[in-house]
């Protein structure tokens, strides 16, 4: 979970989209990784949990934890920490929920001709370029 007193912002491109990086979703309704070492404190699902694709076929997804994003804002580092992160064996790609991200009170914003994804009063959150 995103912590209620951090004021961040998170900026992404689409070029050269490597399998590892996370893409921001806002179809998706979990926080979704393809590699189970990405999860701290990863338990097993407590029972058969199965996310319905946009296609119309299901993914099961195994296990849960969390998992640290590290970043950098205004030329510091910084980490963002997604709690509830679902593990999904045959997931193409890492998503990032824009609705989970709403939920704790972040916004989605247009600049500079690309999509940011920020949380406090726009002069008080950063940007985060990765």
């Amino acid at each position: 979970m995103v912590g209620d007193k951090t004021r961040w912002a998170l900026a992404a491109h689409g070029d050269g989209v490597d399998m590892d990086h996370w893409i921001a979703d806002s179809g998706a309704s979990r926080h979704l990784v393809r590699d189970v070492s990405m999860l701290e404190n990863a338990v097993d699902c407590d029972e058969p949990n199965w996310l319905l694709l946009p296609i119309g076929k299901r993914l099961q997804v195994t296990k849960r934890g969390t998992d640290t994003l590290a970043g950098i804002a205004e030329g510091k580092e910084f980490e963002l920490q997604l709690s509830t992160v679902y593990f999904a064996p045959l997931l193409s790609r890492n998503l990032i929920s824009f609705g989970l991200l709403a939920q704790h009170g972040c916004r989605i914003e247009s600049r500079h001709g690309g999509m940011v994804i920020t949380k406090g009063t726009p002069s008080q959150s950063r940007t985060c370029w990765w």
